[in-house]
Parts: structure tokens; C-alpha cells; sequence
């Protein structure tokens, strides 16, 4: 058992403890308990009223791609990992630590959830989290946000109908944020 808090006549706070056998058990996949609260100063019990609480692994992250993505939001992210991925309807990804802004995720596979990072109020890295229950985060690594790009000036700009012509395009804020191992320009 652990010391409740009472926050109201309405609402108590209790942690939780560790899973039956989780101490002596690592590989320990959890289960169900029935949650009810006791009173000290009435010596009354309440009703659990079938209450359950699910004691399961936590997900273990392995890798984010991209890692880099603009200002302005939008970037798919996708995670990959191990563990509990799929399934939980609070299933979540947080940006940011102390002004953390949160976004739902989305299951692919098993293995595999993907976000969109949200807006960022200025460049900079931030961590990032996943959650299957949307109050307990597993920090997987940072996420950059980046300027957006602007061009200056592109040398030559003319070249033949057959194509070939290599083009010097100039500005700032080229970051690849794609993932892939180059970034593409489109003509037309």
C-alpha cells in the first residue's frame, strides 16, 4: 500500500508500488489489481467498485528519425522500440521538458509509432518522450527544430532542355530533415 494524498473530497492521489514480483522478476510483464482506499482516522475501507489498475513493462525506445525538423512543425516522426508500442489509447509523444507540448502518436507496427512534431517557438534542441498512459514518459533522445530555409541566389540559372546543368543554389537553413542521406531540389 502507499500514503494516499487528498486533494479534495472527491479525489485522492495515490503512487503506486511496484508490481508483485517486479523486484525479484526484471523480465516481469505485469498484470491487474483491484484498487481500493482505506481510511486511517474513520478505520473505514472504501468500496474498490471494481476499480482495476494495470501494472504493465514499459516500452523500451530504440532510435527517432528525423531528428531534425523545422520551426513550424509538421515533421513525421517516427519511433521505433521494443516492449508495449501498441494498443493504449493515451499512446503519446512529448516534446520539450519544461513547457512540453504534447501530440497524439500513432501505432504502424508493433514495433514502430509515428508523430508530427509540433510548432517550436524558436530553434533549438528538445527531448523527446513517449507515453503509453499519458502520465508516465520514457525520454528517448533530443529533437532539433531549425530555421526555416531561405534562398539568396541559385548560379547558373539557365542550362539546356536536356538537363545535366549543376546548379550552386545559396541561403540559409539547409538542414536535411527528410532522414535520408540527401536532401532534393525540384525543378518545375
Amino acid at each position: 500500500s502507499s500514503v494516499a494524498k487528498v486533494v479534495s473530497d472527491t479525489e485522492v492521489l495515490c503512487t503506486t508500488p511496484a508490481f508483485p514480483g517486479a523486484e525479484t522478476d526484471a523480465n516481469s510483464i505485469g498484470g491487474f489489481v483491484v484498487v481500493d482506499i482505506a481510511s486511517s482516522s474513520a478505520g473505514h475501507r472504501a468500496a474498490s467498485q471494481g476499480l482495476v489498475f494495470w501494472y504493465r513493462s514499459a516500452p523500451t525506445l530504440a532510435s527517432l528519425s528525423p531528428f531534425v525538423g523545422r520551426v513550424g512543425g509538421g515533421t513525421k516522426i517516427v519511433v521505433t522500440g521494443s516492449g508495449r508500442l501498441s494498443g493504449d489509447a493515451d499512446l503519446s509523444c512529448q516534446f520539450g521538458t519544461e513547457t512540453a507540448v504534447i501530440v497524439p502518436a500513432l501505432v504502424e507496427s508493433p514495433t514502430t509509432l509515428t508523430c508530427v512534431a509540433p510548432a517550436a517557438k524558436a530553434p533549438g534542441g528538445v527531448r523527446v518522450g513517449v507515453s503509453t498512459n499519458g502520465a508516465d514518459w520514457v525520454t528517448l533522445s533530443s529533437y532539433t527544430y531549425a530555421d526555416e530555409p531561405t534562398v539568396t541566389s541559385s548560379t547558373p540559372t539557365v542550362g539546356p532542355v536536356s538537363g545535366g546543368t549543376v546548379v550552386t543554389v545559396e541561403g540559409t537553413g539547409f538542414v536535411n530533415v527528410a532522414g535520408a542521406s540527401s536532401s532534393t531540389c525540384r525543378f518545375g
